[in-house]
């Protein structure tokens, strides 16, 4: 499990490079699934909208949420890819965080 985890991560740092979206500030939560081989549902369910994530994920400024019901979640790209780094065990783990 640990080794399919870096191997995501290892893909989501290639895929930087290669589309050159280092300069890129914002990722939508699509991107992110796809980024991660996993389903929009589970990006939100374990990590974006997760309420042992939430709170620091909007303080650190990874995420920002919209204030009315419908708006478009943005997440900042650079600072996303770190807390995925030291937290994805928690968040591709078998425990569900909640």
């Amino acid at each position: 499990m640990e080794t399919q985890i870096e191997e995501r991560l290892k893909n989501i740092e290639t895929l930087l490079k290669r589309q050159n979206l280092n300069d890129m500030t914002n990722w939508t939560v699509k991107e992110l699934a796809e980024s991660t081989g996993r389903s929009t549902k589970y990006v939100k369910d374990r990590l974006v909208n997760n309420s042992v994530f939430m709170p620091t994920l909007e303080s650190n400024g990874v995420v920002i949420y919209p204030e009315g019901v419908g708006g478009a979640i943005n997440i900042n790209t650079k600072k996303m890819l770190h807390f995925i780094e030291e937290n994805h065990s928690k968040i591709f783990g078998r425990e569900v965080c909640k």
